[in-house]
């Protein structure tokens, strides 16, 4: 079975078609995120996503891996993925163990500009 998968777009912008097994390969590799948000990414956007993904969850510090949450989507706002934190399940906005609206999740826990920021001087200082 071929699945149309773009998962590193080239500088020609060609979409490789894959079985299976090869993309399972690729998922287990690291080189893709998921096969259905494979296509959104470029090469920059998903290393950098990897690196997040990384790091402790920036408000209770539990070890990696964490998940990367995507800051100030909603409302029809598309994903930059270059705007993630990285948090544990526990804090991570979308699941079911975090049942807060973002403006508590917030109140409680910092901005998300403040953990975008603290993020990005992590990876900094990593270099």
């Amino acid at each position: 079975m071929l699945v149309r998968v773009q998962y590193a777009p080239d500088r020609y912008g060609r979409v490789k078609n894959y079985s299976r097994r090869r993309l399972e390969k690729l998922l287990a590799a690291g080189k893709i995120l998921s096969w259905q948000e494979a296509s959104t990414y470029t090469p920059e956007q998903r290393d950098y996503v990897m690196a997040v993904k990384d790091l402790p969850c920036t408000v209770c510090g539990k070890m990696p891996p964490s998940q990367a949450h995507h800051c100030g989507t909603g409302m029809g706002r598309k994903k930059n993925h270059l705007e993630v934190i990285p948090v544990c399940e526990s804090h991570h906005p979308a699941t079911q163990a975090c049942q807060l609206s973002r403006r508590e999740w917030e109140g409680e826990y910092g901005t998300e500009e403040y953990h975008m920021a603290r993020t990005r001087y992590i990876l900094q200082e990593a270099r």
